[in-house]
């Protein structure tokens, strides 16, 4: 296996309130407010679509939730939603088999080729925040800017080594 490559986030300002959905006091749900903020959904939609109850104050329960949502499990939840989300898997990802990553070194893009594959569309982002109690962490990205459902900043893209990504669209209607 790959040995863990972490990044420090850098912050290139704030975000508008308006532009993001916050994630809520000692959960580990940056995913659900990542989705949220994407598609435009509200909050609570968002959890009960992942199967994660609230509680009365609209907090996560941490049991259901454990250590955070996969984004490759938020890709059948959003398409109930009417969303496509298309996963990426680097080749910095360290739960990549290094036999996979040898044998087939075109599918998996580096985390330079994702950031360019992103530009101009909305996708969810993440990488592994060097600070552990962080680990691995979800990121909005609107088409030319990260921001963090966390404290509500921009964050330079630029200094982080992404580990996959969910490329999002709407769904084409049913017809």
């Amino acid at each position: 296996m790959q040995q863990r490559v972490t990044s420090r986030r850098v912050v290139k300002g704030p975000a508008p309130p308006q532009c993001f959905v916050q994630q809520r006091l000692g959960a580990k749900d940056c995913l659900i407010a990542t989705v949220a903020t994407v598609t435009g959904i509200d909050y609570t939609k968002i959890a009960e679509a992942f199967g994660i109850p609230l509680n009365q104050r609209g907090i996560p329960d941490a049991d259901a939730l454990g250590p955070g949502i996969y984004l490759n499990d938020a890709v059948i939840p959003l398409y109930r939603l009417g969303w496509v989300a298309t996963p990426l898997i680097t080749k910095e990802h360290p739960e990549l088999p290094d036999d996979l990553r040898q044998q087939h070194p075109d599918r998996y893009p580096s985390s330079d080729l994702t950031k360019s594959l992103i530009a101009g569309r909305k996708a969810i982002v993440s990488y592994i925040d060097e600070d552990e109690t962080v680990g691995a962490h979800s990121l909005v990205w609107n088409g030319k800017e990260a921001i963090d459902c966390t404290d509500g900043v921009i964050v330079d893209l630029d200094g982080l080594t992404l580990i996959e990504a969910l490329l999002m669209g709407r769904a084409a209607a049913k017809g």
